[in-house]
């Protein structure tokens, strides 16, 4: 049964005790009150699981623990299983390292009320460093007004996970979280953005991304690994998919920068032996360019034949190497 006006909050956390008990402080200060907390343990192994609970023993709003079943397949999965027992009207996703400021959902929901055709609020987000004092900016492209996520989201997830608000209808109609390992959350936005969902405006910091030394899913590691890589592709292959079924088209300036994504990805893939997902990485560089800009691409698939994927994709990453460089076509990150 969906309660009206709740807004339900789901943490998905994994070993930090410290960090988790302020996210959900932060969602306890809120000036809105009609609020449930949700924190599903994805398999910690430290004192997580009694912080929390000892949280919601004394919490006079509701703090539920799950226990994530089969740990360890990443936050989207996570996220999932809160999302199937909110209760809320409204969904909030918040990472356990994150923080919420007092009025967001005094003032989101606010928003979603007075633009009943939106299906999404967000505001300013900044991003801080443990132990410094916060920025007066909103980072990424959290202070731009955009009335729909594509074309942009083609670039980049120009928010951080806690800056929307979603209506319950919309996640419904979004339905499970995508299966990826990385970049499940712009995934899910990509499939709101090809419903063409609305979006509401808040000129006000509403959430704090937080930049820490601990662990984090996309902080460490090697990108060019077969493992990030494949990932890689598959979510760049989801976000052109749903990015033409949003109306986005071949050759415009989003598309031309997606190409160029799916070239250099085919080039990495190539070099570590993914043949087949090189391949299909250029023929979506090409359908994304369109006739006009894609002569480069085919000439490299053209070479591909010749020389093989795997030794044209090592000879390729050397000569970036010492290139360097971005295209032309190359659109800027919001957070550059």
């Amino acid at each position: 049964m969906i309660e009206h006006g709740l807004v339900s909050t789901i943490i998905p956390v994994r070993n930090r005790p410290v960090l988790v008990r302020e996210a959900i402080d932060s969602v306890l200060a809120q000036t809105y009150r009609s609020i449930e907390v949700i924190v599903v343990d994805d398999g910690s192994s430290d004192d997580t699981r009694d912080v929390v609970s000892s949280m919601a023993a004394q919490s006079p709003v509701p703090i539920r623990l799950l226990q994530q079943p089969n740990p360890g397949r990443g936050p989207g999965a996570v996220r999932e299983t809160g999302r199937l027992h909110a209760r809320g009207e409204f969904i909030q996703y918040l990472d356990s390292d994150d923080l919420l400021m007092p009025r967001k959902f005094e003032l989101q929901v606010a928003s979603l009320r007075e633009r009943p055709d939106a299906g999404i609020s967000y505001g300013w987000t900044r991003d801080f460093r443990d132990g410094e004092p916060r920025s007066d900016t909103p980072c990424r492209w959290t202070a731009r007004k955009f009335d729909e996520l594509f074309p942009a989201l083609l670039v980049d997830r120009w928010w951080c996970t806690a800056t929307p608000l979603y209506r319950r209808s919309l996640t419904d109609r979004i339905g499970p979280w995508p299966d990826v390992r990385w970049g499940q959350d712009w995934v899910y936005d990509a499939i709101a953005g090809s419903m063409r969902t609305k979006l509401a405006h808040v000129a006000d910091f509403v959430s704090e991304f937080r930049i820490h030394d601990g662990d984090r899913q996309t902080g460490k590691g090697d990108w060019n690994s077969p493992e990030r890589l494949l990932c890689y592709w598959q979510y760049q292959s989801a976000l052109y998919r749903y990015a033409r079924i949003a109306g986005v088209e071949p050759g415009s300036p989003e598309m031309l920068h997606s190409s160029r994504v799916d070239f250099s990805l085919a080039r990495l893939l190539g070099m570590v032996g993914s043949t087949e997902e090189a391949r299909a990485a250029i023929e979506q560089g090409i359908a994304a360019a369109g006739p006009a800009a894609s002569r480069d691409l085919v000439w490299y698939r053209r070479l591909a034949g010749v020389f093989g994927w795997q030794a044209l994709g090592r000879i390729s990453f050397e000569l970036d190497r010492f290139r360097g460089g971005a295209s032309a076509k190359t659109m800027k990150w919001s957070w550059s």
